[in-house]
């Protein structure tokens, strides 16, 4: 079930992207005169946007390490959880939430800048880079994906999940590049008021997750921490 949600959101926010990113998409020259070069360079677009995905996952997951470490996985999936829920709602009721995450903004300015400066490129080679400074801009469905990934069970896990959000990403968007029309702005924005409500969703989920209730696929028991582990292993063979 955790790794079906990162497919399940990608997908989502994919859908959500035909009206607010697709134009993007659209700018692109896919090359359409010559299929096998299309095709490449739809590949290495979406490869290398669910890469880029994937090292968010990763630093998202070194953090959520560093909790595992010291036994607090239950704790800091509980607080996810809580924020998650907590801005949801205000979203829902509108009720402003004042944030500054400055250093998330620096790293966005130099996501935007730089795709500026490749987005009209032709080159297949190019499209490795357009799609991993893609996959770096603002989305309030990743996110959503972050949150959750942060509390994954493993460092390798969460960059999984995050990999796994970004393949969900790929189907909509990848007909988009052979259909225009599909960039509908009014779709896109009624996609973009369900975030609230999965967020809220996925905020209940990661509550569950870290009360440990034994709950198979909704509140599995989760692991100890690395110090309980060794401990543990040590008993075992003594045994």
């Amino acid at each position: 079930m955790f790794f079906s949600s990162a497919l399940l959101l990608g997908f989502l926010g994919s859908i959500h992207c035909l009206g607010m990113c697709g134009p993007i998409v659209l700018t692109l020259k896919w090359g359409e005169r010559n299929k096998f070069r299309g095709a490449i360079k739809r590949v290495f677009y979406f490869v290398s946007k669910a890469i880029a995905y994937a090292c968010l996952g990763f630093v998202a997951g070194l953090i959520g390490d560093t909790f595992r470490f010291f036994g607090f996985q239950q704790l800091i999936s509980i607080v996810i959880g809580t924020i998650m829920v907590v801005a949801s709602a205000a979203s829902l009721l509108k009720i402003k939430i004042p944030s500054n995450f400055s250093f998330l903004s620096k790293v966005f300015h130099f996501a935007k800048s730089s795709l500026s400066g490749v987005i009209k490129a032709d080159k297949p080679g190019a499209f490795l880079i357009i799609g991993f400074l893609n996959g770096l801009l603002p989305c309030g469905f990743v996110y959503v994906g972050l949150g959750a990934s942060l509390t994954a069970n493993s460092l390798l896990e969460s960059g999984i999940y995050m990999f796994l959000f970004g393949i969900g990403t790929i189907p909509a968007l990848l007909l988009l590049s052979f259909v225009p029309s599909l960039a509908l702005g009014k779709f896109g924005w009624k996609i973009r008021k369900l975030i609230p409500l999965i967020s809220l969703a996925m905020g209940v989920i990661l509550l569950l997750r870290g009360l440990n209730l034994g709950i198979p696929y909704i509140s599995p028991k989760m692991q100890t921490n690395k110090t309980e582990q060794i401990q543990n292993a040590k008993i075992d063979c003594c045994k």
